[in-house]
């Protein structure tokens, strides 16, 4: 049987190409092989472990234990189940709590969601979905349970402007933009603890080696 073609989703939608069938078999398996080439040239490297005694001799025949405690790639998942819990009333909860404990022995980076809406409705974070009824604590609490966590803090997005994440009271069409990214950026400067955790985001993205995922996202989030 011939591969299936592979179906290009459309723009905003780009997770609906890694579902399973989204992509032809052997489209797949140069995708993995590619993957395992760069796992070897980005993320592997040669080491040299030197053990010596308190004078700085060397030391020979011993057994050696070496430990990674924390990981310069980072490595995390989008927080959305966590503010979907908060929204409905379940932060403190033992399931949340649960939640947490499990997130934070898997990840070392958070993703906070900041839409300003989603569309079609959902259950997803959303800051002024109507107009004039900004929403940003669960944005807030996300972020700060992430700081708090010891885990690297992405807000996500601060502004999207594919048609699905603008609200339907802006006007559309065409010079509508630069309006809409300053209504959007409002309800943030004009909350100071808001503001400094965007600012705080921003910082620790950018001192972040992973330059590929900050070129990625740069459009869609500022």
């Amino acid at each position: 049987m011939a591969d299936t073609p592979r179906n290009v989703a459309p723009p905003g939608e780009e997770w609906r190409d890694m579902r399973p069938g989204a992509v032809a078999p052997a489209e797949a398996e140069d995708i993995l092989r590619q993957a395992r080439r760069n796992i070897r040239e980005h993320r592997m490297g040669d080491a040299e472990v030197r053990v010596q005694d308190r004078r700085g001799r060397p030391l020979a025949g011993l057994p050696v234990t070496v430990e990674l405690t924390r990981h310069a790639f980072l490595f995390g998942e989008s927080l959305w189940p966590l503010d979907v819990m908060i929204r409905h009333g379940q932060a403190g909860t033992d399931r949340v709590r649960a939640w947490q404990q499990r997130f934070r022995q898997v990840f070392n980076a958070a993703t906070n969601l900041c839409y300003w809406t989603e569309r079609p409705r959902n259950d997803a974070s959303k800051t002024e979905d109507r107009q004039g009824e900004p929403r940003l604590e669960n944005f807030a609490a996300t972020v700060d349970w992430t700081v708090a966590s010891g885990m690297t803090a992405k807000g996500h997005p601060l502004f999207w402007s594919i048609p699905k994440c603008v609200p339907e009271w802006r006007p559309t069409g065409t010079g509508w933009c630069g309006s809409a990214v300053s209504t959007a950026t409002m309800p943030c400067a004009t909350r100071p603890a808001t503001a400094r955790r965007w600012a705080g985001l921003s910082r620790s993205r950018r001192r972040r080696p992973a330059r590929s995922c900050w070129r990625q996202d740069k459009q869609r989030s500022l």
